[in-house]
């Protein structure tokens, strides 16, 4: 993925999903339910950049559906979570394609599912991973609404942009959240002029394009 190789992520992802619906009912228990479901996110994820936006909601759908389930059956597990709410990220993307009005509850949605595992006591990199994420892009929603909504978009973007930072941007060590880093940066620079804080933004911009050059 972070060489724009999406058709591989998209042909491996649908391995694993054929791989599970094609598994009896009774091997279909919570870690393959979950794994099987994440597949389902990742193709979803791909198909979306990809164009593929009917693909990619079907296949998201059922994957929202059975992590859901899980969830309801008692599954409290940090990865159950990680993968809802990527799921819900993706959704909110869609629908964003679509001007949909619905997308940024469901970003909203996915920050509050993975906000206790990455705020928490002694969080994991895949947790801290995964809400940098979902604040990239909730913070880029932000800016659709009013001047307290996109104050609240500055905020999200820079929380994105530290954690991004702590999980090995600016060393290139964690080449994903070096990417983050940098979207982050663009939509924080936007929504810095938006607010009329220019030289905020300059500085902010500056900074982004250098992580985007490196």
């Amino acid at each position: 993925q972070s060489f724009g190789r999406l058709d591989v992520v998209a042909e491996f992802a649908k391995r694993q999903i054929d791989y599970f619906h094609a598994l009896p009912a009774v091997l279909k228990n919570t870690e393959t339910t979950r794994n099987g479901a994440l597949a389902m996110v990742q193709y979803a994820r791909a198909m979306r950049t990809l164009g593929k936006l009917d693909k990619s909601s079907a296949t998201d759908a059922e994957a929202v559906k059975l992590l859901e389930g899980l969830r309801h059956g008692g599954d409290t597990a940090e990865e159950t979570a990680i993968a809802l709410a990527l799921g819900y990220s993706v959704q909110a993307q869609i629908m964003d394609n679509r001007d949909d009005a619905g997308g940024p509850a469901l970003g909203k949605r996915a920050v509050e599912i993975l906000r206790p595992f990455a705020e928490g006591p002694n969080p994991s990199a895949n947790a801290r991973r995964a809400y940098v994420d979902v604040l990239v892009r909730v913070g880029f929603e932000q800016q659709g609404g009013n001047l307290n909504l996109i104050e609240e978009a500055v905020r999200t973007e820079r929380q994105a942009m530290q954690l991004a930072a702590d999980l090995g941007a600016r060393d290139l060590s964690n080449i994903d959240m070096a990417a983050s880093y940098a979207e982050a940066g663009a939509w924080l620079v936007s929504a810095l002029a938006n607010l009329g804080r220019n030289d905020e933004a300059r500085r902010a911009g500056q900074d982004a394009m250098a992580m985007a050059d490196k």
